[in-house]
């Protein structure tokens, strides 16, 4: 699968080219001749890319060949980025602008304190069985009312038995006509269903397994579509689920596969960088991918772009428990750990967030990487400090030494929330940054030196109750169009910088 992610890669550095092209570097540089001509060798990859994607290669030879190209791709990626820089040093020069959390007993106790509750765990993997007894000691004596209930629900048979539940209630699998009743209210929410495609959807359903969430999948990729899609689905060769993780795996990949863009490819493979059973927040998901530079505008603004893009994935159940809020607006959702699971299978060592591999080494060259903690291990500091040139994407919730942090110098992303310190002045050597995120730290002032960033375009930061002012020039940062902040006064703000 690592086609489509570098294909997706060139398609991104193709769009880079052509505005690059038409700006005055090629001028300044004397290089517009050789931008084009560049342009013209990875629009005849990417047509390659195309079809290579669509054959599936798998000669051994042909998958080195593209790990080469990919890492050409980002190596190319981040040239043109220095080159783009400078055009916007030189613009500000001239007009002179310039968790996953875990609830803790206590505050479970605490909150649930003379009171009658019924407590739902759902979906519970943990199965240590002394953070359970710890768990469950902490409720006991919280009331003296009866009818308290604990309702635990996991796919986990040795879960179950830690548990050790007064009743325990094991679910069958669906019958295939309850899999065809979720494929046809997905793919035909408000619709009647022809004769033909529901005997055709009837059989697409019985290889589900009797599984509601690959019924779920497969109603959402054939949502639409003709009856050419529904028999190419039913013979594209994915077998019967039989109720096990396989099938279901195979019915994920028959969906993400049938996503209609490498734009979608891409940027839900992106998502592995998120822990499992992790609340994605829909506006910052989509500042990640800006960040990342996989929404290249294509006459409409990068967040609308980035909002049909997660309603597309929402749509083909790729996301699901969207949270909406008073005005019906999406800002949470959620991916099924099997869901979670194929988006790491398909960015593989590109992505690696640390709490989804607690028995895994960093793999070299990681791009994309998640530490929440840096205490954990030594070898994780090692790794960074070895992954540190490649990183584009760095999310910890440690403070980040200079030493690492200065060899991170093709870095998009920095994402340092309930870090402890400040951020380093020497932040401004990070030219490639388009997002920071400081929010729920103590930071008390960005130093001025941010105000270099001339490619940030977001900033980041909420419930920073200490922080007390932003840079005097923060103007400067002519590519800046999110400031999201709630600061001593809890006042959100969404500024609009004009360049």
């Amino acid at each position: 699968m690592a086609e489509i992610v570098i294909d997706s890669a060139v398609q991104v550095l193709v769009e880079k080219l052509i505005a690059i092209a038409s700006e005055e570097i090629g001028l300044i540089f004397r290089v517009k001749e050789e931008l084009a001509s560049l342009k013209d060798s990875f629009t005849k990859i990417q047509a390659f890319l195309n079809d290579a994607s669509k054959r599936q290669m798998e000669e051994e030879a042909a998958k080195l060949w593209l790990k080469d190209l990919e890492s050409i791709a980002y190596e190319a990626d981040t040239l043109l980025d220095e080159f783009n820089y400078e055009i916007v040093r030189r613009k500000v020069q001239i007009k002179n602008q310039m968790k996953r959390k875990r609830s803790h007993p206590s505050k479970v106790k605490e909150e649930l304190k003379d009171k009658r509750f019924l407590l739902v765990l759902d979906d519970l993997w943990n199965d240590e069985q002394e953070y359970w007894e710890n768990f469950r000691s902490s409720l006991v004596g919280i009331n003296l009312v009866n009818g308290n209930f604990i309702i635990v629900t996991t796919r986990s048979n040795r879960v179950a038995s830690i548990v050790n539940p007064a009743y325990q209630h094991s679910l069958g699998i669906l019958s295939d006509d309850e899999c065809w009743d979720i494929i046809k209210m997905k793919a035909f929410p408000n619709e009647e269903v022809s004769e033909h495609l529901e005997n055709i959807g009837r059989k697409i359903a019985g290889k589900c397994g009797g599984l509601p969430l690959a019924a779920n999948m497969i109603g959402g990729t054939l949502q639409r579509k003709d009856i050419y899609d529904w028999t190419s689905v039913l013979h594209s060769g994915f077998s019967d689920s039989n109720g096990d993780t396989s099938g279901v795996l195979q019915v994920l990949k028959l969906s993400f596969d049938r996503l209609p863009s490498p734009l979608l490819k891409k940027c839900f493979a992106y998502c592995s960088i998120f822990s499992e059973d992790e609340e994605i927040e829909k506006e910052l998901l989509i500042q990640l991918w800006m960040a990342e530079g996989l929404l290249v505008n294509d006459g409409d603004d990068m967040e609308s772009l980035g909002s049909r893009v997660y309603d597309i994935l929402l749509q083909n159940s790729f996301f699901q428990e969207a949270e909406k809020n008073e005005f019906g607006i999406i800002k949470h959702s959620k991916m099924h750990d099997l869901v979670h699971d194929l988006a790491c299978s398909i960015s593989k060592a590109g992505s690696f967030n640390v709490e989804n591999h607690k028995s895994d080494a960093i793999p070299p060259r990681v791009r994309n990487l998640a530490i929440r903690s840096l205490d954990e291990q030594e070898s994780y500091k090692m790794a960074l400090k070895e992954n540190a040139i490649y990183l584009r994407a760095l999310f910890s919730n440690d403070q980040i030494p200079d030493s690492v942090l200065d060899d991170c110098k093709t870095l998009r992303t920095l994402s340092v929330q309930s870090s402890t310190g400040e951020l380093t002045p020497s932040i401004s050597k990070l030219i490639h940054l388009r997002l920071i995120d400081v929010s729920f730290t103590g930071i008390r002032a960005f130093p001025e030196s941010i105000c270099k960033l001339y490619n940030l375009q977001t900033l980041r930061a909420f419930r920073c109750f200490k922080l007390q002012e932003l840079p005097s020039q923060l103007r400067s940062l002519i590519s800046l169009n999110i400031l999201l902040l709630i600061g001593k006064n809890i006042l959100k703000c969404r500024l609009k910088l004009e360049s």
